[in-house]
């Protein structure tokens, strides 16, 4: 919200929001004293064509597979040097989602976290080459 790519509530000067908000499930994973340490959102297919699926990216999904996407994802700078709390985010995102019955995860991300998740045995392909989303 601070650099414009998110509309921010009436009278909310702390919250990003945006149409997906309502179609998704945000968890927080804490750190040992009790602390956030990190958040992820899931957007749920559902209403809305999830942000892959419009432009520019405009991503054709199977329409009989079932698919969800990850996004905002944002770890403390303090947790930053470990892998923990991403680790633990994306490994309880994922069994959610396989419990769930979701066949299909998307999410945008940069090129090192990109490296870290794949090194980390999560299971992202790469559908494009590398791009600027929300450059300056």
């Amino acid at each position: 919200a601070a650099k414009g790519w998110l509309e921010r509530e009436p009278g909310d000067d702390k919250q990003e929001c945006d149409a997906w908000d309502k179609q998704s499930t945000v968890w927080v994973a804490y750190d040992l004293v009790g602390e956030p340490g990190g958040s992820i959102r899931v957007i749920h297919g559902g209403l809305l064509p999830l942000p892959i699926e419009e432009k520019p990216f405009t991503l054709a999904l199977d329409p009989g597979r079932v698919a969800a996407e990850l996004s905002r994802f944002a770890v403390r700078r303090e947790h930053r040097g470990s892998e923990l709390i991403l680790a633990g985010l994306c490994r309880m995102a994922f069994q959610v989602l396989h419990d769930g019955g979701v066949d299909d995860v998307y999410a945008l991300v940069e090129r090192p976290l990109f490296a870290l998740l794949t090194h980390l045995g999560f299971p992202f392909v790469a559908l494009a080459d590398p791009a600027t989303h929300f450059g300056d």
